[in-house]
């Protein structure tokens, strides 16, 4: 089985239960472990500045809205990279942009993901992680590590706990700090593939994999290697035979994504990337008397004859290049890669994979053999595992409002949070199907009881009072509709008459002409007595709404209405926090909180007792 991840500090190591959880059920389970080092390193937003080389920076829906940190990532207990959209406001009704008064500090907070922080790098150009030097980047992944596991220790509240939660994270800094002492090569991946197995050792108390392992020697691609079962599917797109239908498969595989077609990249365009060490990853193109990488600076290299094969590719790769790595673009690694293992996927990891399947049977419906093994995905339940740990908890503000206290036990958390999680999507749902203020407000008084009641009952018996104002306007409004009513009638009758008219002054009959003249001059006289009554009564109107009472009541009115839309707010991102967040972190929590939290093992035992596996087939269509 192959495990792949960017990073030590989300949920990879986990992984480490597959070969304990074979040895249960009598298999041997082979692990291979690895750290994905051939992505590149995230870079700092548009928005964002920066003087330090790396920095650690939340995730919002406004100056790090597309930020992406997977080789940098790191989360507190409960925390994820799930931010409050804006969109989730606005269909909650809540008027965000009037709110921040277009301030995008409020934007950023009221939308940032509670408990996590990614690093990025200030240089602009973009650095695969493979090469990245760990020596500048090591003080920024020991803070931010370090604001992890205070936020952590903060949410234990049982003291003895929290000693032992403290304990165990200055273990995990002695690790890193050890490490860094120690291991060769000194990139930020190699600082990784040496921390691995002591993961794999701090969840599941020994070390479990067969081989650890990084994507650029994994897919360290020479004349040597290129015959490797995990570069063969490569060949279905050097080959002229099968070249137009493997990209027609690609093609079709991405097509209605937000992954670009092949003709994007350029004439030519492979699914692959080449990691040329010093130079950087760029996408392979090949032409009939050229090789193309689109490194950041593109590089030609002129061919004698035409690439013809996976082995012909490898001849000028390590000719011009020396030992560079080949990688599968997001769809096509796994392609490579389960030719030769079993890939071991987390729920909700990797969401293209059924792309990846798409193409496989575009390429057998076409007549090309795809042989991949099917992934193994395994489904994990932290917090219903977290009821073993004895500890009550001192809970984040946002999963306060679903749980209705601030501490709580362990226990009390691992049996009620997903009857929580379902409550705060039904807030969100019907403060969604509450659109006016008064609906809202109606909705409020349930949701947040005694914090908004008074004020409710308060704005309640200021609606009412304004109905005596209401039905005299409404008085005046249907006075108004009947008048204009008869004036749409005389403009009818007046255009009639005025056509008669015409028609008696062309027949000569003169006695019929004048009466129609004179009902033209009654018409005209009752329209402007019509339109000054109208006038009167819209300053009826008016002056009734200016009544002084009215003005102070609707002012109180606006207040009330001003509180109820930041309280809906602050409502909406708890609930959107504590529902999306908590069923993120169930499936895939960090790794590490294990052993801070429960340094005995006893919650990572019970994750691996309830973790349930099911397998995921590559070609065909899943039932």
């Amino acid at each position: 089985m192959l495990a792949l991840g960017q990073t030590v500090f989300w949920d990879e190591p986990l992984k480490a239960m597959l070969p304990l959880i074979g040895e249960q059920v009598g298999l041997s389970v082979d692990l291979v472990a690895g750290i994905h080092d051939t992505d590149y390193f995230a870079k700092l937003p548009g928005g964002v500045a920066s003087q330090s080389q790396f920095s650690a920076l939340p995730k919002n829906d406004g100056a790090t809205k597309n930020f992406w940190s997977a080789a940098g990532e790191f989360s507190a207990l409960f925390g994820s990279e799930a931010t409050v959209p804006r969109e989730a406001f606005s269909k909650a009704g809540v008027p965000i942009e009037k709110l921040s008064q277009h301030e995008p500090a409020f934007i950023d907070h009221i939308t940032e993901a509670y408990g996590w922080r990614g690093i990025a790098a200030r240089d602009p150009r973009a650095q695969v992680t493979s090469e990245l030097s760990l020596e500048p980047i090591f003080p920024v992944l020991q803070q931010t590590f370090h604001w992890a596991l205070n936020e952590t220790v903060k949410t234990i509240g049982t003291e003895s706990v929290r000693d032992s939660a403290i304990a165990a994270g200055d273990s995990i800094h002695t690790l890193m700090c050890d490490t860094r002492e120690s291991c060769m090569g000194q990139t930020l991946a190699t600082f990784y593939e040496c921390l691995l197995s002591d993961f794999h050792k701090l969840v599941a108390g020994k070390n479990v994999a067969s081989e650890i392992t990084r994507t650029s020697t994994l897919l360290s691609f020479s004349e040597r290697t290129c015959n490797q079962k995990r570069f063969q599917f490569v060949d279905l797109f050097t080959n002229p035979s099968t070249r137009t239908v493997a990209i027609d498969a690609y093609n079709h595989a991405v097509e209605g994504s937000d992954t670009y077609s092949l003709d994007k990249f350029g004439t030519g365009a492979i699914p692959f990337d080449l990691v040329i060490p010093g130079v950087g990853r760029g996408t392979i193109r090949l032409a009939p008397h050229a090789l193309v990488i689109m490194t950041p600076e593109p590089i030609f290299v002129d061919l004698k004859t035409e690439i013809r094969s996976i082995t012909d590719l490898a001849k000028v790769v390590e000719a011009r290049f020396g030992p560079c790595a080949l990688v599968g673009k997001a769809i096509t690694l796994i392609s490579m890669l389960a030719s030769e293992f079993i890939f071991a996927f987390h729920e909700t990891a990797s969401s293209y994979v059924h792309r990846t399947r798409a193409m496989h049977n575009h390429l057998i419906k076409n007549g090309i053999d795809v042989r991949v093994n099917p992934i193994l995905r395994v489904s994990l339940s932290a917090w219903d595992s977290l009821s073993v740990v004895d500890s009550s908890l001192d809970l984040p503000g946002h999963l306060q409002q679903g749980f209705g206290a601030q501490q709580v036990s362990c226990g009390d958390f691992a049996e009620k949070w997903r009857q929580v999680v379902s409550e705060q999507e039904r807030i969100l749902e019907r403060l969604h199907e509450a659109r006016s203020p008064h609906a809202a407000i109606c909705a409020l008084t349930c949701i947040a009881g005694d914090e908004f009641r008074d004020l409710a009952a308060e704005y309640e018996k200021l609606h009412e009072s304004f109905v005596p104002l209401r039905e005299q306007q409404m008085e005046l409004d249907k006075k108004r509709e009947q008048m204009r009513a008869r004036l749409r009638a005389i403009k009818r009758e007046w255009q009639e008459t005025e056509i008669k008219m015409g028609q008696m002054y062309r027949s000569g009959n003169m006695h019929e002409r004048n009466v129609c003249m004179e009902t033209v001059s009654r018409l005209r006289a009752e329209r402007r007595d019509l339109k000054a009554a109208l006038v009167r009564l819209g300053a009826e109107k008016a002056s009734l709404s200016a009544d002084p009472v009215y003005e102070s009541t609707r002012t109180r009115r606006k207040q009330i209405e001003q509180i109820a839309n930041e309280l809906r707010m602050k409502v909406v991102r708890n609930a959107y926090l504590t529902a999306y967040g908590l069923r993120r972190t169930d499936c895939r929590p960090s790794a590490w909180w294990f052993p801070v939290l429960s340094p005995n093992g006893a919650w990572f035992k019970t994750l691996m007792e309830t973790a349930k596996m099911r397998i995921e087939p590559l070609t065909g269509e899943l039932e």
